[in-house]
């Protein structure tokens, strides 16, 4: 916490000094403070409630000519991955012509030991757009045309990140990728040959919306050959064209840079997402998600007793997620909900999901036999910017993977509760 504090100091001081003359907006900026209260298990979950502090700092600068320069620096992660970066944008836009260029600082580059300025090769925020009339437009994404669909069932380090083109025409969308994979096809022992194969991607969507009812439906699908299943790739860096096994490695869809462009081949194969948003009054609204994906590979799944003894394994090659939250205004202040989620076995769009799998970057997990979370909560708005919240969850699975707190040695548990405390600071 003390680094992000220095960065976040460092950032206001530069931004402050060097454009103290310009058109400077923190729009975007968020500041939020987590605790748990109370929790009655471990589970194995990166989540934020960890009584640290998140902060999505963002600062827009006006370059002139419809130009503006964007610095973000966000913390705000399930695995805290972006506390060494700063994302830094720079857009504009001439005529009909819309270009945005994402690239970033790393402050910890172990391979340059210092501070490194990069491209951000998997960010869907740079593109190239040309907006025909006010209603359609046609963009091209050089490095990641953006798979991922949902907001509660978001997470992309599943997701292939591809280059493609992406039509819009007024709430529907339409898009398709294209890219290369090489790899080692293994054809017996040290005998390996290099192969390329296409991947191709698709994606598409729509949204309807009335005074009291929005409703969306979205699809992305990847499509690559079965012998990738099975590829390889060198590890010894002195190795020509003649691999021998010592010198490969069994290649992981999911992995990072297994895509040409240095992206990443997804787990994901094939996600479908419908939400809804539905004003019943003026006081009661209804938010729902429901998600499904399939899967490049089957996850090998193994089932464990309260004691944590291994019981049996499983296959899945898809899986299933659904949210559903009711929230009641009593007043201007304060906003009292109640919230239901359910995932199952291989719902990697589900952060959760994932991490109780434990399928990051790998293809063998624990069995969860699927967990239904509830969750009480309430909002108090104590200013416009500030607001309080306080939560308790209730956890239920399937299967035991849950570690007691309470015992002496080690046992598990299929339930978990935990009551929760935070403050959101919006500038």
């Amino acid at each position: 916490m003390k680094r992000t504090a220095t960065l976040v100091a460092g950032l206001l001081l530069v931004t402050g000094t060097v454009f103290a003359e310009g058109k400077l907006d923190f729009s975007g900026t968020v500041i939020k403070a987590n605790t748990k209260l109370i929790e009655k298990n471990y589970e194995a979950v990166n989540d934020d409630s960890n009584g640290d502090t998140d902060i999505i700092l963002k600062v827009n600068y006006d370059l002139g000519n419809n130009t503006t320069a964007t610095f973000k620096f966000d913390t705000d992660s399930e695995d805290d991955t972006y506390d060494n970066n700063m994302n830094i944008m720079v857009k504009t836009v001439q005529g009909k012509v819309e270009a945005q260029f994402d690239a970033g600082l790393d402050f910890n580059d172990s391979s340059k030991g210092s501070v490194a300025f990069k491209e951000n090769q998997d960010s869907s925020d740079t593109y190239i757009k040309y907006n025909y009339t006010d209603n359609m437009s046609v963009a091209f994404y050089p490095f990641n045309m953006g798979l991922k669909n949902g907001s509660e069932f978001d997470k992309g380090d599943h997701y292939t990140e591809i280059p493609g083109v992406v039509l819009t025409s007024g709430k529907s969308y339409v898009g398709f990728g294209m890219d290369e994979v090489e790899y080692l096809k293994k054809n017996g022992t040290d005998d390996y040959s290099s192969k390329i194969d296409s991947v191709m991607a698709v994606k598409a969507g729509t949204t309807f919306e009335t005074d009291k009812v929005k409703l969306s439906l979205k699809y992305s699908g990847v499509f690559f050959g079965d012998e990738i299943k099975n590829a390889y790739y060198g590890t010894d860096a002195n190795a020509n064209d003649n691999y021998e096994d010592t010198e490969v490695t069994r290649a992981i869809i999911g992995e990072k840079s297994f895509v040409a462009t240095g992206g990443n081949l997804g787990l994901v194969t094939n996600d479908i997402n419908a939400k809804a948003e539905v004003k019943v009054t003026d006081k009661i609204k209804v938010n729902a998600e429901v998600g499904m994906v399939t899967l490049a590979d089957d996850l090998e799944l193994t089932s464990y007793n309260e004691n944590g003894t291994a019981t049996g394994t499983s296959k899945e090659d898809s899986g299933f997620g659904l949210f559903v939250k009711g929230s009641y205004a009593l007043s201007d202040v304060v906003t009292p909900y109640v919230k239901l989620k359910h995932s199952t076995d291989g719902f990697v769009a589900y952060g959760d999901m994932r991490d109780w799998n434990g399928v990051k970057n790998s293809l063998t997990g624990e069995k969860t036999d699927g967990v239904t979370e509830v969750s009480l909560g309430t909002d108090y708005k104590l200013t416009e910017k500030l607001v309080l919240n306080g939560e308790f969850t209730f956890k239920n699975a399937g299967n035991y993977i849950f570690e007691d707190k309470t015992s002496d040695t080690t046992k598990y548990s299929k339930t978990n509760y935990t009551l929760a405390a935070s403050a959101t600071f919006t500038f």
